[in-house]
């Protein structure tokens, strides 16, 4: 037999055995044999990625100031499939009217403008142990998630604060300050 022959022959074989194993690996369902009764098969794949939410927000508002530094927070729900109940979280302000994306808030009248702090807290109802923010920084493995209620069953697992000083308050005009905060979450990257 020439070798090109045997060549083509052994490659014939290759690929015939090549769709035997990829056809039995493509088809797992089964179908039924004609007969009184039939039974067939099938397998089922469902893939269920992270998923995450944050929800109950409520809007800061203080009206009107009377005095001393401004301290605003509002406990959020945040829930993960993640078993964990991990999570990252980035905060931003998107400047107000008069500025690009910052930690401020403005009066469209005026043009003024007020900076403000933000903290997170992956404990509701409280500010102690919150973690101060930078404009757009993620914080990484935030805890605290709920993992059976996307509602936190109506309540929360987290606290965002934002704080503007008496000093920063005081050296404005009159006026209606206005701004608008992002909470991001995402599922922890770490894991």
């Amino acid at each position: 037999m020439s070798s090109n022959r045997l060549a083509l022959k052994n490659t014939a074989m290759a690929v015939s055995l090549l769709v035997v194993v990829s056809a039995g690996n493509a088809f797992a369902a089964s179908d039924g044999t004609l007969g009184a009764t039939s039974s067939g098969s099938t397998n089922v794949s469902l893939t269920v990625p992270e998923l995450i939410r944050v929800s109950g927000i409520d809007n800061l508002t203080l009206n009107p100031y009377s005095s001393g530094d401004v301290d605003l927070t509002t406990d959020v729900c945040i829930y993960t499939n993640d078993e964990d109940g991990q999570y990252d979280v980035t905060i931003s302000g998107d400047g107000g009217p008069n500025q690009a994306a910052s930690f401020q808030i403005g009066d469209a009248a005026t043009t003024d403008d007020m900076t403000y702090t933000a903290a997170w807290n992956d404990v509701s109802g409280t500010n102690t142990n919150e973690t101060a923010v930078t404009h757009g920084n993620e914080l990484t493995v935030q805890t605290g998630a709920n993992t059976t209620s996307q509602t936190c069953s109506g309540g929360s697992s987290a606290r965002l604060h934002i704080n503007i000083t008496e000093a920063e308050v005081l050296a404005q005009a009159a006026g209606t300050y206005i701004g608008t905060i992002t909470i991001l979450v995402e599922p922890d990257a770490s894991n």
